[in-house]
């Protein structure tokens, strides 16, 4: 079916509106829902594309949300996460379909890699080594709407790395200055030893009485 069909048009605007309202909610329950309302509304719109190894990946996609919102154990996430990326590489080849197959499949294991990443930083980095092979794949099959969707997400994740670095800038200022006046008490507490402490008037009498014992010679 071509991408300019209605129901192509309409399964796009549901998976992109989801992706425009997520980042909005605070509720963790809510933005997994919704993500996965997006996620089914991609599923089925690369199946009337055509695109099956897409709809698979998103399929998927689709129950690691529902992993995160049900599963409560860590060992058991991760290892049904684990299960989820093996049966994405088996359906890649079962629904192989050339370059195509080949960009979703690799975009699919990259991005449920990234999103079983414990630090946001991490899977930010992933979501964007993840991006070109989406948005080759959606241009090769003609999805203008998930095609907006990788366009936003590579544009949000370098925002969000972008203030990540400036703040651990701006913390590493912080903590330099914190060590620069910790240094400079020690460089202090050095002198104050060296010249008032008995440290200090122990090597200035042993400097006295090696300047007598010069004179004497």
């Amino acid at each position: 079916m071509a991408a300019g069909s209605a129901p192509s048009i309409l399964l796009g605007m549901i998976g992109l509106g989801c992706v425009v309202i997520w980042p909005f909610l605070r509720s963790l329950r809510r933005v997994i829902v919704v993500q996965g309302v997006g996620a089914t509304a991609f599923t089925f719109q690369f199946a009337v594309l055509g695109a099956s190894t897409a709809a698979v990946a998103c399929g998927i996609s689709l129950a690691q949300l529902m992993i995160a919102l049900t599963v409560r154990d860590r060992r058991t996430r991760l290892a049904l996460n684990v299960a989820s990326l093996v049966v994405l590489a088996a359906l890649a080849l079962i629904t192989w379909a050339g370059i195509s197959s080949l960009l979703a499949g690799c975009g699919g294991l990259v991005s449920m890699a990234a999103r079983n990443q414990p630090s946001p930083i991490r899977m930010k980095v992933g979501f964007l080594i993840g991006a070109p092979f989406w948005l080759a794949h959606n241009i090769i099959v003609g999805a203008p709407f998930a095609l907006t969707v990788d366009f936003i997400s590579v544009v949000t994740n370098i925002g969000g790395l972008g203030l990540a670095a400036f703040g651990a800038r701006r913390s590493l200022q912080a903590a330099g200055s914190g060590a620069a006046l910790r240094n400079a008490g020690g460089v202090y507490r050095a002198s104050f030893n060296r010249y008032l402490g008995w440290a200090g008037l122990f090597r200035l009498n042993r400097y006295r009485v090696a300047e007598q014992r010069k004179r004497c010679a």
